[in-house]
C-alpha cells in the first residue's frame, strides 16, 4: 500500500520530545485531522504498564481509528523510555480511515524518531487490547534451558503456527477489500477478449467498491479522454506496429 505522506503536527513532535526526559507520560493519543497527524490527548501513568495498556479499550472510540504512542517503561527511573506504536483500526472504522492509518505508520515513526520505538502493534478489537494478547505476540527474550529433540520439534511447530497467524494478521492490516460492480467485470471481460480498447474505473472508498466510469474505443491522444480532476485506473490497448499487434 502506498505511503500516505501525512503532515505531523508540531505540537505532537514537541510533546513527544519532552516526554523522553521530562514528565512521565504513559501514552499519547493521535488522530488524523484532514491530512495531519494530530495530538488529541495524553495520559499519565497509572498503577502498572499492564493495567494502563488494558485501559486503552475504554479510552478508544470503538468505531474510529487512532494511533496510541504507548510508553513501555514501568518507572520514570527505568532509563531510556521505549515506546510502542499501537495502531487501533476497528473493523467498523470508515474505509478512508483504515487506509490512512494502515499506510502512515512509517510516517509517524520517521518523524518522531524510529530508534525510540520498540515496535508496532495492530489492534482491531477489545480483545487485542489485553496486555496478555500483546505479550503473546512478542518473541520471548527469556533464556531457555536445553531442550530434548522432541521438545525442539514441538517448539518449532508451535512457532511456525504463531508466525503464520501473525503474518496473516499483519497482511490484513494493509488491505481493504473492494467489490467490483457487475458492469465493471463485464467491461473487463470485453477488454480481455479484445472487444473494447479502453476501460476506465474508479474507487468509491465510502462504498468499498470499484465502479465503471467508461469503456469502449478511444483514439490518441489519450490525455484528452482523462478527467484531470479525479483519480482513475485506466486500461488501454495500444496498437503497436504495422502488423496490428497490440499491448496493454
Amino acid at each position: 500500500m502506498a505511503r500516505a505522506n501525512l503532515i505531523i503536527d508540531e505540537e505532537l513532535k514537541a510533546a513527544f520530545a519532552a516526554a523522553q526526559h521530562g514528565d512521565f507520560v504513559r501514552h499519547f493519543l493521535v488522530t488524523i485531522q484532514g491530512e495531519t497527524l494530530t495530538l488529541t490527548g495524553s495520559t499519565p501513568p497509572g498503577s502498572s504498564v499492564a493495567e494502563d495498556f488494558e485501559s486503552l479499550a475504554s479510552a478508544l472510540d470503538p468505531d474510529s481509528a487512532a494511533f496510541v504512542i504507548f510508553c513501555l517503561a514501568e518507572d520514570v527511573r527505568d532509563g531510556a523510555r521505549e515506546w510502542l506504536l499501537v495502531a487501533w483500526v476497528p473493523d467498523t472504522a470508515p474505509v478512508r480511515q483504515k487506509m490512512l492509518f494502515s499506510s502512515s505508520r512509517d510516517d509517524i515513526k520517521s518523524a518522531l524518531g524510529r530508534a525510540l520505538f520498540a515496535g508496532d502493534y495492530y489492534a482491531n478489537s477489545a480483545d487485542d487490547l489485553k496486555f496478555s494478547q500483546y505479550q503473546s505476540s512478542q518473541p520471548s527474550a527469556a533464556a531457555e534451558a536445553p531442550l530434548t529433540e522432541a521438545e525442539i520439534l514441538r517448539k518449532e511447530a508451535a512457532t511456525a503456527d504463531m508466525q503464520s497467524s501473525h503474518v496473516t494478521k499483519a497482511s490484513a492490516m494493509g488491505v481493504v477489500p473492494f467489490n467490483f460492480t457487475d458492469d465493471t467485470l463485464s467491461s473487463m471481460d470485453d477488454f480481455r477478449d479484445g472487444r473494447v480498447s479502453w476501460v476506465e474505473i474508479e474507487l468509491i472508498a465510502e462504498e468499498e467498491k470499484v465502479s465503471l466510469v467508461s469503456s469502449g474505443d478511444k483514439s490518441e491522444p489519450y490525455n484528452g479522454h482523462v478527467n484531470a480532476e479525479e483519480p482513475r485506473f485506466i486500461f488501454i490497448r495500444v496498437p503497436r506496429g504495422a502488423n496490428g499487434n497490440s499491448s496493454t
